[in-house]
């Protein structure tokens, strides 16, 4: 049984449509999601252990911005 003209033409833009999908990635709602300041640190959780009351202690994170704008750090504290 032959198919119309029409039919075979919308199979062949679905496919299309299909594979320009696939080879474009991220969609344009993707990017603008992941544009921004994008936080990242080494290893966000830091055990102390044990110690002392009184005795000062000291712990270095590293945080980068590994996003696309200014980070800004307003507030930081221990918990």
């Amino acid at each position: 049984m032959k198919q119309s003209i029409h039919l075979r033409l919308l199979k062949s833009f679905a496919i299309t449509v299909t594979i320009l999908f696939f080879l474009l990635g991220t969609s344009p709602a993707q990017e603008e999601k992941d544009k921004g300041p994008k936080i990242s640190i080494d290893a966000p959780a830091f055990n102390l252990g044990e110690i002392d009351e009184g005795t000062p202690i000291t712990h270095t994170y590293i945080i980068k911005n590994t996003g696309t704008e200014v980070l800004k750090i307003e507030k930081v504290q221990p918990t």
